[in-house]
């Protein structure tokens, strides 16, 4: 970016180059860790979107204090060793879990995670009170979620941040940089959780959807050490008939099929969803019926034009990993 404004700054081609990146660069990021964003980009490029993909107690050191579910099995040291660690594959031989033996070169011993046992006691999660970890439970991916989206996982995530994702579901917040212009600054939202334990909490919007990641990445670490295709898993294939673009006007019944197999042939469970969240308030009202591979709902009296409800439909393969993926369906109200 600062290469393009020293380049065209002050010609004539700079508004129109100006305009072009601002549409065209999105940029996602682990929070703003150095003052690049505000004291450069926000300044000269207010309007380009900054995505702060911020879900460090879903996928970084915190996770201990998230509620129990599946997605926290994923990151004990019990999935950790047997999933990822324990097949002898080259990609994941040096893959750091806590006290797991690793020492890595140039790593003082304040970062040697894996190698240091007083570090569960001198950690800054044990100044925060968090949990003693156990052996070769996860240790942190951070910054990971600011490249999930680019994973074809069906989601809608690239064309709205809004409409959430994999990496969790965002919202614009706002702000204002030195010359009092606004940003196109997003943040996280969060989202209703519901735990082993039946409880519903508002936590991270990417949580529910750490097992998933965890098993792919688990699949993965196969592919990497097979040449056969048919030794490893893969997602399933998902397709709803009718599309994921829809219009329906307050009244009307919506009836959606999905299409979904496996390439491994594997048994293909599939579920849906109201997205709640990432809807109109309407969608609360919505009472859907699904039965196999259909649903069915009535759009309720209370929609109004230019409302959104999003369907989320899932595929999960019946494999050893259980590979999903997803297809988000945008009902747009209309009179």
């Amino acid at each position: 970016l600062m290469d393009i404004q020293n380049e065209f700054e002050g010609t004539d081609q700079w508004p129109a180059i100006h305009d072009k990146v601002t549409k065209k660069v999105v940029i996602t990021a682990c929070g703003e860790q150095d003052p690049a964003y505000r004291e450069d980009v926000a300044e000269v490029w207010p309007g380009l979107q900054f995505v702060k993909t911020l879900q460090m107690r879903s996928y970084a050191y915190p996770w201990f204090v998230m509620p129990e579910g599946e997605s926290k099995d994923t990151l004990r040291a019990e999935f950790m060793k047997k999933e990822i660690l324990g097949k002898g594959s080259a990609l994941a031989s040096r893959y750091c879990t806590w006290l797991d033996g690793h020492h890595y070169e140039g790593e003082g011993e304040e970062g040697q995670f894996g190698s240091n046992p007083n570090i569960v006691n001198t950690w800054f999660g044990a100044r925060m009170g968090l949990p003693k970890p156990e052996p070769f439970d996860f240790l942190s991916e951070g910054d990971s979620p600011t490249f999930f989206p680019m994973f074809d996982w069906g989601f809608r995530t690239l064309e709205n941040f809004a409409y959430g994702g994999i990496a969790g579901r965002y919202q614009k917040i706002e702000d204002f940089n030195s010359k009092g212009e606004p940003l196109n600054l997003w943040d996280v939202t969060e989202e209703a959780y519901i735990g082993r334990d039946g409880q519903e909490t508002m936590t991270e919007s990417m949580w529910r959807y750490v097992a998933d990641i965890q098993r792919d990445f688990a699949a993965r670490i196969d592919w990497s050490q097979n040449d056969r295709f048919e030794a490893c898993e893969h997602t399933p294939k998902l397709v709803v008939k009718e599309g994921t673009d829809l219009a329906a006007a307050p009244g009307a019944q919506v009836i959606l099929h999905a299409e979904a197999d496996s390439p491994d042939g594997a048994d293909v469970a599939v579920t849906f969803r109201i997205y709640n969240e990432a809807s109109a308030p309407c969608a609360a009202e919505v009472k859907l019926e699904a039965e196999g591979q259909a649903a069915c709902f009535t759009i309720p009296s209370s929609a109004r034009p230019g409302d959104q409800i999003h369907v989320i439909v899932k595929a999960q393969a019946e494999g050893h990993y259980r590979l999903v993926h997803y297809q988000q369906v945008i009902l747009t109200i209309t009179e």
